[in-house]
């Protein structure tokens, strides 16, 4: 009998032993399986994030180098840091120097709905201006009575404050280090083509200036003419705007507009001022200048979307002007704008041969080459542009 109860409370014994491991083990394997899910949530959103990164640098370089002054690549860029960061909320102040103010640019999310904040502030005063003190990033964790973390993320362009990115994340799952130094990364590639694009407008802006000096020192040799230059190329940026042409394009045209006429340098100035009719043969000598100015500018590889617009602005929309004979379209645009830019200049300024017309004289002529000489579209651009400065009555 005491053999047979031995062996019962082993066996009960032995299946509270086993009972007791299982159950460890169990929770064990519960909780190993809650690691592996965590783990595996983390990686899913390091190669979200890696994936966002890698997708999103192209698309920043191209749109900061093509911005024509929007807020397009701004909001690219916040969207894009905020995606990296899984951040609720975000927004963007930019800098003004004279002011030491940030002001209010875009906001995106919880950032939007939060109650109106001012448009500025005083750096000093604010917490929006520690990142520029700091030099760097501020990272705040939640605090007892707030569960979100706050990111603060300075921009500096060549060295000097351009702006402060705030970010936002609500609950249990704070920005970390990890996420601030990647979206760091992020914005020195921002920074960086920032400055790479204002190198490249200050370079071109300085080509520009330089070509318009030369210009006005062309024009400095006839009264009759000084100053043509500069309206030419104010009336081509009227003109371009009204059809609305791409800003790179504008740029080409304002040097188009400037140097239309460059080939005239190679003509006796005898035979461009002469006070009475050209014979055929003198005519034909005038006709070469768009030519000559094309070869002039042909080897300035900067100048390369120049050239066109030079050699054909005598071409007519009917095909009866010169070099080629182009008709319609066959002109390139640029080519058709200074060609209305030419005909205006040469109308309101005296020459040995006749005096200016008056401005109704010459708003006339151009009406009236709408469709032979001149573009009908681009007459129309240049009339609403003549009408916006003022011009026509």
């Amino acid at each position: 009998m005491s053999c047979i109860l031995l062996i019962t409370f082993g066996g009960v014994l032995l299946s509270l032993l086993f009972w007791r491991f299982f159950r460890v083990r169990s929770r064990d394997l519960t909780a190993y399986k809650s690691i592996l899910e965590n783990n595996q949530k983390k990686l899913d959103q390091q190669i979200s994030q890696i994936s966002i990164f890698t997708k999103a640098l192209p698309n920043l370089q191209s749109l900061v180098l093509s911005s024509d002054g929007s807020e397009s690549w701004r909001s690219f860029c916040l969207d894009e840091a905020r995606a990296l960061l899984r951040a609720d909320g975000a927004s963007l102040w930019r800098y003004h120097e004279e002011s030491q103010e940030l002001e209010l640019d875009i906001t995106r999310g919880t950032e939007e709905n939060q109650p109106a904040p001012p448009s500025r502030v005083a750096v000093a005063e604010s917490e929006l201006g520690v990142p520029f003190r700091h030099k760097g990033p501020v990272l705040t964790p939640p605090s007892p009575d707030k569960n979100e973390s706050v990111l603060l993320v300075p921009l500096f362009v060549v060295g000097q404050p351009w702006g402060v990115c705030r970010f936002v994340r609500l609950g249990e799952d704070p920005i970390s280090q990890r996420d601030s130094d990647l979206v760091g990364v992020f914005f020195r590639q921002l920074t960086m083509t920032i400055e790479n694009r204002d190198m490249v407008h200050h370079r071109e802006k300085f080509y520009l200036e330089l070509v318009q000096t030369l210009a006005d020192t062309l024009d400095s040799r006839d009264a009759a003419l000084e100053g043509q230059t500069r309206s030419a190329r104010r009336l081509a940026r009227g003109i371009a705007r009204e059809l609305d042409l791409p800003e790179e394009f504008i740029y080409y045209l304002e040097f188009a507009a400037l140097l239309h006429d460059i080939g005239k340098i190679a003509i006796d100035e005898q035979l461009l001022k002469k006070p009475g009719r050209l014979t055929p043969q003198e005519f034909e000598v005038i006709k070469k200048h768009p030519e000559i100015g094309q070869r002039i500018l042909a080897p300035v590889s900067l100048l390369a979307p120049v050239g066109p617009m030079v050699l054909y602005h005598q071409e007519w929309f009917n095909g009866q002007g010169y070099p080629e004979g182009l008709r319609g379209e066959e002109i390139p645009l640029g080519a058709r704008i200074v060609a209305v830019l030419d005909a205006w200049g040469a109308m309101t300024c005296d020459h040995p041969w006749r005096s200016a017309l008056s401005l109704d004289e010459a708003i006339a002529e151009i009406k009236k080459g709408a469709g032979t000489q001149f573009d009908p579209k681009v007459v129309e651009a240049f009339l609403a542009t003549l009408e916006k400065k003022g011009l026509m009555f």
